[in-house]
């Protein structure tokens, strides 16, 4: 954007600010204004200072808490709203601008000066991001002597919140464990993070209940991290997941036994390994026939989504958009569907989210490939119908390609004479109109100032020359040079149909000089001037281009 633009934008502010202080100045304590266009939404309020910590301000795009102020005068809110980034000219120092619409506070004193920024108020401020992307369906194979389920991930971020939501399909009534670690499968005993104690039952809300949280700056950016869930599964339970991963169940057991994180376990509870083994192989905990699909391929589903929060404020000075603390810091009550940060400066705030892919882990993506396969028919065999079409249509495309270069190639005339030396290229252009190609015999005489070629037949044998709209480009070679060309003399037998020619155009190859004789006629003994034989001249450039103005037909 240029500075004309950047001058435009800052003038719609400054004329917005000045009408606000003047409705600001005619409000009461305790007033709202609210204008709630589509696009460009404001809010107005007049409160006083003590007031301010219990007040939430609602404007359409935003909620707005501000703490911390001190004295007990009024204190007078704006709030702009734009569903469009009015900064559209930066992409600010995260890379990306805001995805989120733009909310813009400013805070005046009881004389309707603007507050500035960095006071002893904060502001909480909550956006939606605008978009929305539901945690993925992932079905994963336990692996490891604990039986743990592993997905990887990338944060490319330093500065914000990472939300990771985690939910099990397979055994939803059980709680789960998370831990996360840099570059190589986690274990209870070998993480860099870890969160138990899952699901939160005492709250309602998904990401309460399912979601966990890492500051980015705790994190490497561009870094490989596997997610490992391990579930507190019964005894009953933990056969399954032990066959799956294909650990022996005796050292299944004595890692659960080993373990520091007890297992839910009501009716083995307090028993050894061994004697949960003998247990469940005489089996005493009778039949758990709910996870059955799960067991036939050996995979158990999870809902699982990585989502980068960041808070990002709109720098006066600098003219960009700019990511972190100190200019605002996303709280750990944000969600994907309402982040939430606080900040001491005021001004323009937008949020950037971020859906950090999960990286494929090679080391598993062909396991029970043929289940796989099955479960997915329709798509593998839609994938397979692609492919099988793609190459037919590889090997008709390259039949026509075949069938260009031989059309568009140049042959010897029939009748050339090997010991022929002279060579001349010729260009024969078949006209469009309705049957305007010939299978009639074709004949010319071409003249120079040095002679002629005599009667020769023009065709190369091979290919169904002029044809409707064709040009057939042919060598002719003759025994002399004949110098500058002249004349063209060419006719047909009748032995077909009727022929319109266009024209003729002939190179001579040994100084590349180009003739054209132009016919724009019908060689026919019934059509036109009933005459199928021509006598054409060599072409002047201003006939050339009236010819073409002629033939041109304008597509609107």
């Amino acid at each position: 954007m240029t500075d004309m633009q950047k001058k435009k934008v800052g003038l719609l502010l400054d004329a917005e600010d000045k009408l606000s202080v003047t409705r600001l100045q005619k409000m009461v304590e305790g007033a709202l204004f609210s204008d709630d266009s589509e696009d460009t939404p404001l809010l107005l309020q007049k409160l006083n200072s003590r007031d301010l910590k219990s007040a939430t301000i609602k404007s359409k795009f935003a909620s707005l808490k501000i703490g911390g102020m001190t004295g007990n005068g009024s204190v007078n809110t704006q709030v702009n709203g734009f569903q469009d980034n009015p900064y559209s000219w930066t992409e600010g120092n995260s890379g990306k601008p805001p995805s989120s619409p733009i909310s813009r506070v400013q805070l005046y004193d009881d004389s309707n000066q603007p507050v500035p920024s960095g006071t002893d108020g904060t502001i909480e401020l909550s956006i939606s991001p605008g978009i929305s992307e539901e945690p993925k369906i992932m079905d994963l194979k336990p692996s490891g002597s604990f039986g743990m389920f592993y997905t990887k991930f990338k944060v490319n971020g330093s500065s914000g919140l990472l939300k990771i939501f985690v939910e099990p399909l397979t055994y939803p009534e059980n709680t789960y464990e998370v831990y996360i670690l840099e570059s190589k499968r986690p274990t209870p005993f070998s993480h860099n993070f870890s969160f138990g104690n899952l699901p939160n039952s005492k709250v309602s809300t998904k990401w309460d209940k399912f979601g966990i949280q890492i500051q980015l700056s705790d994190l490497e950016s561009n870094v490989t991290y596997f997610l490992g869930i391990k579930q507190n599964i019964t005894a009953f339970e933990a056969v399954d997941v032990a066959t799956a991963s294909g650990v022996e169940k005796d050292d299944y057991f004595v890692n659960l036994a080993s373990s520091t994180i007890p297992t839910v376990n009501n009716i083995t509870e307090g028993l050894s390994a061994s004697r949960k083994r003998r247990a469940i192989e005489s089996n005493q905990l009778g039949d758990n026939s709910l996870q059955e699909a799960a067991k036939k391929n050996n995979t158990y589903g999870f809902r699982i989504g990585f989502y980068e929060l960041k808070c990002t404020r709109w720098n006066e000075e600098e003219s960009t958009w700019v990511t972190g603390s100190p200019y605002c810091e996303v709280s750990e009550e944000a969600t994907p569907e309402r982040v939430v940060f606080k900040s001491n400066l005021f001004g323009s705030f937008g949020v950037g989210l971020v859906v950090a892919p999960n990286t494929i882990d090679f080391s598993t993506v062909f396991d029970n490939l043929g289940a796989k396969l099955l479960e997915n028919a329709h798509v593998v065999g839609t994938v397979l119908g692609i492919i099988l079409l793609y190459f037919v249509l590889i090997v008709i495309v390259r039949l026509l390609d075949k069938k260009d270069k031989e059309k568009w190639s140049t042959l010897d005339l029939q009748d050339n004479l090997p010991d022929d030396s002279f060579k001349y290229k010729m260009c024969v252009h078949t006209g469009r109109p309705r049957n305007a190609g010939t299978t009639s015999h074709v004949q010319f005489i071409l003249t120079g100032e040095n002679g002629d070629t005599g009667i020769r037949n023009l065709g190369d044998g091979i290919r169904k020359n002029f044809q409707r709209g064709a040009a057939d480009n042919l060598m002719l070679s003759v025994s002399h040079d004949l110098s500058r060309l002249l004349y063209l003399h060419i006719w047909h037998d009748n032995s077909g149909s009727a022929w319109f020619l266009d024209k003729v155009t002939i190179t001579d190859t040994s100084n590349n000089k180009k003739y054209t004789f132009l016919c724009n006629k019908w060689l026919a003994d019934d059509i036109e001037d009933a005459c199928t034989h021509q006598c054409l001249t060599v072409a002047t450039y201003i006939e050339i281009i009236a010819h073409a103005q002629k033939n041109f037909k304008p597509v609107y």
